[in-house]
């Protein structure tokens, strides 16, 4: 029989037992696991994490049904008209009329300024009578704010056995050296103004412009010769007529 040896306890103590002299041997191994406890509490919700990517698009969903259709939009204005088709073929000609009444000869009353003759409704006009003018185309200029004599511009009517009366036609071109200061041009009949033959245009300065009146008179039988002329005038400057002509032609 062999006897154990066991050493003392402070071989022990120093021995590999005890290698931290604490007194406390090496962990033994670890007992099995113990039954699961029951479950703890929930915890508080955490913060919302960041929001993720956004996912790839859906394939398109099936078409919905139709809407209602709605109220008619208003009438858009009319189209330019087209142009014209071509001509149609003739209608075919209609039937005769009845004859018509022989024709009867014209009367026809010639005046002053014109000889009438008439044969069957033909009517044959010959030269001019009793008819005056004077034309001229010599510029004439003229600073005066109140009317004068406009130069070449004067006719002389003569004596008539019989009361006449007279048309009295101007016209002329005209212009001024400053803008709107033309002035007016008026006929005249023995020195007395025929009031309404006034006429005024007003146009930029140097500029030729275009003017004209007219008058009816009436002179008394075995009246002396009338002189009928035209008077001028300007606004303010100087104003200047070139081609110029005055006529009288008798009416009746």
């Amino acid at each position: 029989m062999v006897k154990r040896r066991y050493p003392t306890f402070r071989q022990w103590i120093e021995s590999d037992w005890d290698p931290d002299g604490n007194g406390v041997g090496p962990d033994g191994p670890i007992g099995p696991t113990g039954p699961t406890g029951s479950e703890g509490p929930t915890g508080p919700t955490g913060s919302e994490g960041p929001t993720g990517p956004a996912g790839p698009t859906g394939p398109i969903g099936p078409s919905g049904p139709s809407g209602l259709t709605g109220p008619s939009g208003l009438t858009g204005p009319v189209g330019p008209t087209g142009p014209a088709g071509p001509t149609g073929p003739a209608g075919p000609t209609g039937t005769a009329g009845p004859a018509g009444s022989d024709a009867a000869t014209p009367t026809i009353q010639g005046g002053y300024g014109v000889n009438v003759s008439s044969t069957l409704g033909t009517v044959t006009l010959t030269s001019f009578q009793d008819s005056y003018s004077a034309t001229s185309s010599t510029p004439t200029s003229t600073i005066s704010t109140t009317d004068v004599p406009l130069t070449d511009m004067s006719i002389t009517l003569p004596t008539t056995s019989t009361p006449a009366t007279y048309m009295i036609l101007f016209s002329g071109s005209f212009d001024n050296t400053n803008a709107d200061k033309q002035g007016t041009i008026s006929l005249y009949l023995q020195g007395a103004l025929i009031p309404p033959s006034v006429r005024q245009d007003q146009n930029p300065g140097n500029r030729i412009s275009y003017i004209g009146t007219f008058a009816i008179i009436q002179i008394p039988a075995s009246n002396p010769p009338s002189v009928c002329d035209v008077r001028w005038n300007v606004l303010a400057n100087t104003g200047t007529f070139y081609h110029r002509t005055l006529t009288a032609q008798r009416l009746k």
